[in-house]
């Protein structure tokens, strides 16, 4: 018994040798076939689950290869619109945002791709911040 799994009290690892077969799911399998009075407990009556450790593959390091020719086509930078400036300005004075990169987050207002954000100025002006 190796011990619980974090913190979950009624899980638990267990260790033993190394087999080509499941030694707990053959035990749990004999012990369906003994017959038993009702009387009769066996260890292995309340394990509902176990699985036997897969060993995993292994892959080594090495070098990642150049794409195909035409694989990557670097995105054109676009310029912003102006309107969406314009409002992203109005927004910055209204809620005193004096934050220098703030209009290079394009995840908060996007003035290139127009829509293309999460845009949580509306609540902001709502007061709803956190």
């Amino acid at each position: 018994h190796e011990g619980t799994v974090g913190a979950l009290s009624d899980h638990h690892v267990f260790r033993s040798r190394k087999t080509e077969h499941d030694v707990v799911r053959r035990e749990l399998l004999e012990s369906k076939r003994k017959k038993r009075t009702p009387e009769e407990y066996d260890v292995l009556d309340k394990v509902l689950f176990s699985a036997k450790q897969e060993l995993r593959r292994h892959l080594h390091k090495r070098v990642i290869p150049p794409p195909p020719p035409g694989a990557h086509i670097p995105r054109a930078v676009a310029d912003p619109a102006l309107s969406a400036v314009k409002k992203q300005q109005t927004i910055m004075d209204k809620l005193s945002i004096k934050d220098p990169i703030f209009t290079a987050q394009w995840h908060l207002f996007n003035s290139v791709e127009v829509g293309n954000d999460v845009n949580v100025t509306g609540v902001w002006m709502e007061g709803i911040t956190g």
